[in-house]
């Protein structure tokens, strides 16, 4: 039989989103660490989270994903089309955060270090 556990992780995304390694390692480290022998799975259930499967990995290291960031990006994709936007080869991605927080705007581009491309 399958145990499942609900792990609410408050603050960690933003911890993600400022880039506070040790503070990363410590949150882990206290909240999920318990369930090392309890659990094979985890789901990925936030956008930042597999920003850090490294970081998880070194506490849970015989783990299995499971990263919805794929089925968000098919989604985007289905919206996109259903929308009538044309095939985009190379495009200017901005960010947008509620919070308007530059520094935060500085730190999603460092997470992606690289240029996107979108194909439709």
């Amino acid at each position: 039989k399958d145990n499942y556990y609900l792990l609410p992780c408050d603050g960690l995304a933003n911890l993600i989103e400022e880039n506070k390694k040790d503070d990363i390692n410590k949150y882990l480290e206290k909240n999920i660490s318990k369930y090392k022998s309890k659990v094979s799975k985890i789901v990925l259930g936030c956008t930042h989270y597999p920003l850090i499967k490294k970081e998880i990995q070194n506490i849970m290291p015989n783990i299995t994903f499971y990263d919805g960031s794929k089925g968000v990006a098919n989604e985007l994709n289905r919206i996109l089309k259903q929308n009538n936007y044309k095939k985009i080869d190379k495009t200017i991605i901005n960010f947008i955060d509620s919070s308007n927080n530059k520094e935060k705007e500085k730190r999603f581009y460092e997470l992606l270090k690289e240029d996107i491309w979108i194909i439709l």
